[in-house]
């Protein structure tokens, strides 16, 4: 038969060994925790990187769109002053403004109004 002491040392083992798995669990979930802070952190700085990098693509194709308007209007600009220094073989090139001076990069062609109505 058991005494008394005995049965008191079984449970305050029994009790240790409780408590010490909670603390095991407890140290588990902290670093949990730990590593969830840590990818929060690791996310916070993407996602602020990632809206700087959409600032900056969208500063750099905003004024990528303002220089190539700048380009084509000197273009057409220049084109037309070519045409109206030119020899005046045709009456639409002597009157033509820079509105209707084109410019087709695809077909590696200029043209006046409307495609295939005036070359030069």
């Amino acid at each position: 038969m058991r005494s008394t002491s005995d049965e008191k040392l079984e449970d305050l083992i029994y009790n240790k060994g409780v408590l010490q798995g909670e603390i095991l669990q407890y140290q588990t979930m902290l670093e949990a925790a730990h590593y969830y802070e840590t990818l929060l952190e690791k996310y916070h700085k993407l996602t602020a990187e990632k809206e700087e990098t959409d600032r900056y693509i969208k500063a750099k194709l905003s004024a990528q769109t303002a220089r190539r308007s700048e380009v084509m209007n000197a273009m057409r600009r220049y084109g037309v002053y070519f045409l109206h220094n030119d020899e005046r073989r045709e009456e639409d090139f002597v009157h033509v403004t820079p509105e209707n001076f084109n410019i087709d990069f695809s077909n590696n062609m200029t043209y006046l109004f409307r495609s295939y109505s005036k070359y030069s």
